[in-house]
């Protein structure tokens, strides 16, 4: 958006009429694109405008829902942002129209984020978005795995309603691939992802990865995508944990207005 704004300003030297208003506020919601929170006195700094002028810009935008207040008197990109954002993306696959958000989450966690696809008794990753820190690849885009065997396909499971998760357990009953001990720990996996709208894994792709899944449901649509992120058990903890979840279930409201008929 910098350079836009750039030709912007060389278009009104030349003689084309700009509104500075709303320059301004485009100059604002410009930093967010690499910031996720920011204060008004940084945004005055990376600016270079004045700080009442950053203050009545701020309220603005806020009244209007494109920011929203967010801890210590900082501010982050609200729903109305997003939404247009997604607006503009809705002609694309959900695997694209997801990533920079994804890829977002990732950085700010430390993590890589996926999104995977059910088909059957199998999941698919569609899509990976890793932080820059990461020094390993793990799961590639195309990469599938039994749903019984991998954290999204968990959080597919906890996800489905209550009649499609037994015609599920049935059909893996039925190929041998769901034992007592496993639908015991399905279960109670599910009943931790209604109280707090994420499932947590422990051990499934590798014996030290910790994970959390959220599905992306939607009233009326089959759940057939979650997203899914983790690391290792010693870094990834309880905070952690809990911050993953509250990150990916925001994502995957988002998301689920975006699914596929």
């Amino acid at each position: 958006m910098s350079a836009a704004l750039q030709e912007g300003g060389q278009a009104a030297s030349a003689g084309t009429p700009l509104v500075e208003s709303l320059a301004r506020g485009m100059l604002i919601l410009d930093q967010f694109n690499r910031r996720r929170e920011l204060g008004g006195a940084e945004l005055a700094r990376l600016t270079g405008l004045a700080q009442p002028t950053v203050w009545r810009l701020c309220y603005t935008l806020k009244c209007l829902g494109v920011l929203q207040d967010a801890a210590n008197g900082r501010m982050r990109l609200g729903a109305g942002a997003l939404a247009l954002g997604f607006e503009a993306l809705s002609d694309l696959p959900l695997s694209e129209a997801g990533r920079p958000l994804m890829q977002e989450i990732a950085e700010e966690l430390d993590t890589a984020v996926t999104l995977a696809l059910r088909e059957g008794t199998v999941v698919i990753y569609v899509q990976r978005c890793q932080s820059e820190r990461l020094q390993f690849s793990g799961l590639r885009v195309g990469t599938s795995a039994p749903i019984l065997s991998s954290p999204a396909g968990w959080g597919l499971v906890a996800g489905l309603p209550s009649e499609g998760r037994e015609a599920l357990f049935v059909q893996l009953d039925s190929d041998g691939a769901l034992s007592s001990d496993v639908r015991r720990d399905l279960e109670c996996a599910i009943s931790a992802y209604e109280a707090v709208g994420y499932v947590e894994t422990h051990g499934l792709l590798h014996p030290n990865l910790r994970a959390v899944s959220v599905p992306l449901a939607r009233p009326g649509k089959a759940v057939s995508w979650c997203l899914s992120c983790g690391g290792h058990d010693v870094a990834f903890d309880g905070e952690a944990v809990a911050r993953a979840g509250s990150r990916l279930r925001e994502l995957a409201e988002l998301l689920s207005l975006f699914v596929p008929d």
